[in-house]
């Protein structure tokens, strides 16, 4: 038990700060009257893709959300107006997922709010060096984790 102390106690850091900085973030959107962090994570995503479209498997997997995760938040983003969905002419069954001009102003509107977050409880605490170094250590934690996607296509 001795030998993982180190690591408990890092683990607890590292989700103790992950759920603190996201209710933050989630605060200070919410006080602007900017969208919801979730609905920002998919409609970034949409707005800097090719075409300002992703079909819904690749949406869900560049938000790391269930397949039944992303639907849910597109279903209401798409009755808010901020996307539409168009059929995928190459398969019948698939869907895209595209920005409209409500989204990505939407996006515009919460930006400042969002990027000053990352500044407030991110970027002001660590030099570059240390930026650096945790992005590194971040891929490759997360590059030593099972596919994703893979657990749960099941859904």
């Amino acid at each position: 038990m001795k030998e993982n102390r180190a690591a408990i106690a890092a683990w607890r850091e590292l989700i103790a700060y992950q759920a603190e900085a996201l209710y933050r973030t989630e605060r200070e959107l919410k006080a602007a009257g900017a969208i919801p962090l979730a609905a920002y994570d998919i409609l970034i995503e949409l707005e800097t893709a090719p075409q300002k479209r992703l079909r819904m498997y690749d949406l869900s997997q560049a938000c790391v959300l269930t397949k039944s995760g992303a639907t849910k938040i597109v279903n209401r983003l798409e009755k808010m107006g901020f996307l539409t969905r168009e059929k995928c002419p190459s398969d019948l069954r698939g869907f895209f997922a595209v920005i409209s001009a409500k989204g990505s102003a939407a996006v515009r509107a919460a930006w400042p709010i969002y990027r000053q977050c990352i500044e407030k409880f991110f970027r002001s605490a660590l030099s570059e060096n240390e930026i650096n170094a945790l992005a590194k250590m971040l891929k490759k934690l997360r590059g030593n984790l099972p596919d994703f996607m893979a657990l749960s296509c099941a859904e």
